[in-house]
């Protein structure tokens, strides 16, 4: 078999790129691969799961001041939410919520922007010299991420 980047192919031998994604296996515990593999081989309905694609994110480039496509391989599950435009759209953190209550599954602080409502982490706010987005996360200021700044002025 052999590895692809086309978008929309599918392959068994790239592995998702969302490091929270659940199934996920960290090569590093014997133990994870292990449990995984059991997991893998007796759960073929969900096959959607499994399989994993080449999919382009809309990420911000700072310096440019606007979005570049950057490709990036994921499962069924991290895709569906990526192209739900559910992840941190500086450092490409597909985030999904389990049973619907909203807990984010890579335990970090996200902010919502107030005009498009997508979800970017505080620290890589912090990390791009936006300080004032932890006055919006504590005080529950009206935030807008870095495109939606431009616009609003």
């Amino acid at each position: 078999m052999e590895r692809t980047k086309k978008e929309g192919t599918t392959t068994s031998m790239m592995e998702c790129s969302n490091s929270y994604c659940p199934l996920r296996v960290d090569d590093d515990d014997p133990n994870a691969q292990a449990s995984n593999n059991n997991n893998n081989s007796n759960n073929d309905n969900d096959k959607s799961q499994e399989a994993v694609s080449s999919v382009e994110l809309q990420v911000w480039d700072g310096a440019a001041k606007s979005h570049r496509a950057m490709p990036v391989v994921l499962c069924g599950r991290c895709r569906a939410a990526a192209e739900n435009n559910q992840y941190c759209m500086l450092c490409m953190q597909v985030y999904q919520t389990e049973n619907d209550d909203d807990e984010l599954l890579d335990g970090q602080k996200w902010i919502g922007c107030e005009t498009c409502a997508n979800w970017l982490h505080v620290q890589c706010e912090v990390a791009i010299g936006y300080e004032h987005v932890i006055a919006c996360d504590r005080d529950g200021a009206t935030y807008h991420c870095p495109p939606c700044r431009i616009k609003v002025g």
